[in-house]
Order: structure tokens, then C-alpha cells, then sequence
């Protein structure tokens, strides 16, 4: 099983395990490739996303893609 297979799973149990909860906060960090599955996951199950990237101009994506809240993060090097 690849790593992008083993992420999916592992974002799908988290939320499925979460969802007799009636409100949860997920946190999504880098809004790449797999980072816009889990956002819309999350989010399509009912949870507030908050996506934490270093790039600003996601802001708009990740609000488009679910995301009720995005805070950038600084840039590492």
C-alpha cells in the first residue's frame, strides 16, 4: 500500500471515528496534493478545517475547498 493510500485511510478513520461528535476542529498542514483531499474530506463530514501553509496565495483555494479557516505559516529558511 502506498503512503498517499495509507494518508486517505488515515484522514477517512480519524473523521469517521469523530463524526458521532456533533462539532470538531481538523487542522491541515501544506495544502498540496493530498492536503485538498483532506480538506474537502473534513470538511464534507462536518468538521471546521483550518489549513496551515507557508504559500498566501492558497487563502483563497483552501477557503473554495472547505477550509473555514487559513493561516499562513513563516517561511522556514
Amino acid at each position: 500500500m502506498s503512503w498517499h493510500v495509507n494518508f486517505i485511510f488515515l484522514v477517512l478513520s480519524a473523521a469517521t471515528a469523530r463524526q458521532q461528535q456533533k462539532a470538531y476542529d481538523v487542522a491541515i498542514i501544506g495544502l498540496g496534493g493530498l492536503g485538498h483531499l483532506a480538506v474537502q474530506f473534513a470538511a464534507a463530514m462536518g468538521a471546521h478545517v483550518t489549513v496551515f501553509d507557508p504559500v498566501a496565495s492558497k487563502a483563497a483555494e483552501a477557503k473554495t475547498l472547505g477550509a473555514a479557516t487559513f493561516v499562513t505559516l513563516p517561511n522556514a529558511s
